[in-house]
């Protein structure tokens, strides 16, 4: 009896029909040879430790779901945080694929949470859900991004797979944190890792920082630092360095080993104030498990100096209460603190520094947009985070100009980094204020929590609640930034041009290119 190569293996598969993806280009491994033992893989249990979006494992699980349902006679679950992950995820690659693809034609594409191949069937759900979890029985349970799901419903939906001779569980995420979510299933795996082989012979796997030279910015061996080619990248190999009868076939996806990833853009990500959580999660594919951290007394009082830090540039955050908590500073350092009852004292030090200048818009939202509307380069927080795109600190535009959005834990990890790594200074008075100030920053703890749906993460917490310092430091921190991002409408801060036309015709504009040398520096 003759098979065809499609009813053989999925590789077979996609060279037969030629399957190109959600923007039309054909499968390949040239740049993604990583991707090529994942797609062959018919375990049980698989989990996929991955990095940020881009390493390609959604659309390959696409892929093996569509094959299990056409050859192998086995109906998947394709889970998601939420529905409307699951609508994007359907509306931009699934429906795309299957209209892209002559071999899948016929398929209905039109019913968003369910497409049917033959009398097999293919479920997307999202884990958070008006609807809630399905009813129906399954053969394979897909949870994409894991650690971002319903915890509690990721065990609902394993369920289906009861009456199943498979009943495969199949886990792919950005880890979290240690011991949870697909760090807890990698725990249980053989831990592939991709390994490298350098021209000395010398083979191991892409890990942070010894497989970069900072300086050369490349990619190098962490055995004997000789540089790393982007074919060395492309002919690694897939390891067991755990327990090769392990529950999970387990991968370890890190942007270090794709190809189109370059040394030079990972130590950016590492560079940009990216916080640790974001690069440990996103870019190399790691939890982040810092253990309850503090900040203790020490880390302040190393970064005390008695040099002037004053630039002449300031920058102020408020933390409002009863008693409003003021931090102010040059992007140097913090040279005054102070607190204040009434309102007419914020006026003062506006009028006197004409700063920068970050306040909480809560709980006194009258007086916070109050103060956006009337005052040049007055900005309120939000503590928000940013889904989307990952930022930290984004600026609001339009109707939301004059708010400054913020992901308070992640901020808090950045100002945080930056003291523990001397470069926020104190120039300060030994007084009553600064060691109030330093013992409201030793007021947080960094501790792990599980949220509602059983995700575990770490929240920065305040164990007395007089951390209002602190808090003044990171709208400072904010009120900083503006200079760094252009958010505020820094006018006096742009390099003026040294000729200028006027009505008259050109000029020489020497005077104010000095006065901006004088007040900002520049070459001279």
């Amino acid at each position: 009896m003759e098979f065809k190569p499609s009813e053989i293996s999925i590789i077979g598969f996609l060279v037969e029909n030629g399957i190109v993806n959600e923007r039309g280009e054909a499968i390949s491994f040239y740049d993604r040879p990583f991707l090529y033992d994942p797609m062959r893989d018919w375990s049980q249990y698989q989990c996929y430790k991955k990095a940020a979006q881009g390493i390609g494992m959604s659309v390959t699980m696409l892929l093996k779901s569509l094959y299990a349902a056409k050859y192998k006679g086995l109906s998947p679950i394709h889970t998601f945080p939420t529905d409307s992950d699951a609508v994007e995820f359907v509306t931009t690659k699934t429906n795309k694929i299957l209209q892209a693809n002559p071999i899948f034609r016929g398929i209905q594409s039109d019913n968003v949470e369910r497409k049917q191949i033959g009398d097999r069937f293919l479920h997307y759900k999202g884990t958070i859900s008006k609807s809630g979890a399905l009813s129906t029985t399954a053969d394979i349970i897909i949870q994409d991004e894991k650690d971002r799901s319903d915890q509690q419903k990721l065990r609902d939906f394993e369920s289906r797979t009861i009456s199943s001779s498979f009943r495969g569980v199949w886990s792919l995420s950005n880890p979290s944190v240690d011991g949870a979510g697909v760090d807890a299933d990698w725990a249980e795996s053989d831990k592939k890792e991709w390994f490298v082989t350098c021209r000395n012979g010398h083979a191991h796997p892409m890990t942070w920082p010894e497989s970069i030279d900072l300086v050369l910015k490349v990619y190098v061996c962490a055995g004997c630092n000789e540089p790393l080619s982007d074919d060395d990248r492309r002919r690694g190999k897939w390891v067991q360095t755990g327990d090769p009868k392990a529950k999970f076939s387990g991968y370890h996806m890190t942007l270090m080993f794709a190809p189109k990833i370059s040394a030079e853009y990972v130590i950016e990500q590492w560079d940009e104030g990216k916080n640790p959580e974001y690069f440990n999660n996103f870019i190399l594919g790691e939890p982040y498990s810092p253990g309850d951290t503090k900040i203790e007394r020490h880390a302040i009082l190393d970064n005390w100096t008695p040099k002037n830090i004053d630039t002449g540039h300031y920058y102020l955050g408020v933390d409002v209460g009863n008693v409003k908590h003021y931090v102010l500073g040059s992007e140097k350092g913090i040279l005054q603190i102070g607190t204040f009852t009434e309102w007419h004292e914020l006026d003062k030090l506006l009028a006197r520094f004409k700063p920068y200048s970050v306040m909480d818009a809560m709980p006194e939202n009258t007086m916070a947009h109050h103060y956006k509307d009337t005052k040049e380069n007055f900005f309120i927080c939000h503590f928000s985070a940013d889904k989307e795109n990952n930022t930290v600190i984004r600026w609001g535009e339009n109707d939301k100009k004059g708010i400054v959005f913020a992901d308070r834990n992640r901020l808090i990890d950045r100002v945080v980094t930056e003291l523990l790594d001397g470069k926020i200074l104190y120039s300060l008075p030994s007084d009553r204020d600064f060691r109030t100030y330093v013992k409201h920053c030793g007021d947080l703890r960094r501790i792990k929590e599980s949220n509602n749906m059983g995700v575990e993460r770490y929240v920065w917490d305040s164990l007395t609640g007089e951390d209002h310092y602190f808090f003044a430091t990171l709208y400072w921190y904010m009120a900083k930034q503006m200079h760094v991002s252009g958010a505020a409408s820094m006018v006096d801060s742009r390099t003026p041009q040294a000729v200028v036309q006027t009505k008259e015709g050109w000029r020489q504009n020497l005077e104010e290119v000095l006065e901006h040398r004088t007040n900002y520096g520049g070459d001279s």
